[in-house]
């Protein structure tokens, strides 16, 4: 079967109407929390953690939900569409759309932040850091393994995905201390982006193959 852009919209035309209103919380949420927190340097710093562990979080329940109710498996599985048209909208909708909304969210709550507290905003050091291309680049990379545990855990993705995360995130630090020691930054700075970016379309290439493997 041939991809067919008509059919990918026609999906994500589906999804968007059952989740809008979820997506427009979910904005107000961000936006109005980043406000709260702009005016404190500790705040902004605890904020922005927040910020990518909601990103993880949200992708790594409602990315596939659903193959994970029995109903909402079958009716899905059997969608006139092929595998890769579901993917690409659920990648769409659910990875992409996900840290859009709270990225944009964020970014205006900062840039409203900055007229009401324009000598006490917290954010500034981070906001260059977060976005950064490293910085996006490691979010990326997490993202896209609980975008994937998301498809592999049927139930507590979000858990059990940041088990895992935990566990490979020990062994690359010994990994990382192993080989780059006590090198420069710049050597730290491309070997992690490399690393990252590897990772993040790994875990992609993966999700679409599992989601080629399931079935009704």
């Amino acid at each position: 079967m041939e991809i067919s852009i008509i059919r990918i919209k026609h999906i994500l035309k589906k999804i968007w109407q059952e989740e809008r209103m979820y997506f427009l919380l979910l904005f107000l949420i961000t936006f109005f929390a980043t406000i709260m927190c702009a005016n404190s340097q500790l705040l902004s710093i605890i904020g922005i953690i927040v910020l990518n562990l909601t990103i993880y979080a949200v992708i790594s329940v409602i990315a596939f939900k659903l193959y994970k109710d029995k109903n909402t498996r079958i009716h899905t599985i059997n969608l006139p569409a092929s595998n890769l048209e579901k993917y690409i909208s659920i990648f769409i909708i659910h990875f992409l759309g996900v840290i859009i909304t709270i990225y944009g969210a964020f970014y205006l709550g900062y840039c409203l932040s900055l007229q009401i507290f324009p000598n006490q905003v917290g954010f500034p050091g981070n906001i260059e850091y977060q976005f950064s291309l490293q910085s996006i680049i490691s979010m990326l990379s997490i993202a896209a393994i609980m975008f994937y545990g998301s498809l592999f855990f049927k139930k507590n993705s979000f858990i059990f995905t940041w088990f895992v995360i935990f566990m490979c995130g020990l062994i690359f630090t010994a990994l990382t201390y192993l080989i780059n020691g006590k090198s420069s930054y710049v050597y730290n700075y491309y070997f992690d982006v490399t690393l990252n970016s590897i990772i993040t379309i790994g875990f992609l290439l993966l999700t679409y193959l599992r989601l080629k493997e399931e079935r009704a």
